[in-house]
């Protein structure tokens, strides 16, 4: 039986891959400029507030949501230890602003939903 590489066995195996991938990239698959650029055409975001980045990998979408508009917290979570890592360093945030976790079990089931509820998300 021929099994395709791109599909993984176990849940922990495209984790460990999602996580590989991070770890090898120097920069993000998507230039700062147009990304910030693409939000600016195509989302209105509120003039102040919370956004809650789900799956936000390397978080350089939540970048340019900073990039358009500072006072805003932006919050993200994503299950690659990587992709957060790379995140919090983007962004120049804490654990509290970025967390490893599954978005696709529900925030509500997320380890540190306390986070999110105080952040009023």
């Amino acid at each position: 039986m021929n099994v395709r590489k791109d599909i993984y066995e176990a849940p922990a195996a495209a984790l460990r891959a999602t996580d590989e991938f991070y770890e090898s990239q120097e920069g993000f698959q998507y230039s700062e400029e147009k990304v910030t650029e693409w939000i600016r055409t195509h989302v209105k975001l509120p003039g102040s507030g919370r956004v809650l980045d789900l799956c936000c990998g390397d978080g350089i979408w939540s970048k340019g949501f900073q990039n358009i508009n500072r006072k805003l917290g932006i919050y993200g979570i994503d299950i690659s230890e990587g992709g957060i890592t790379k995140a919090r360093m983007l962004l120049h945030a804490d654990e509290k602003h970025f967390i490893v976790g599954d978005a696709d079990a529900g925030v509500e089931e997320a380890d540190n939903l306390e986070l999110f509820q105080d952040a009023g998300c």
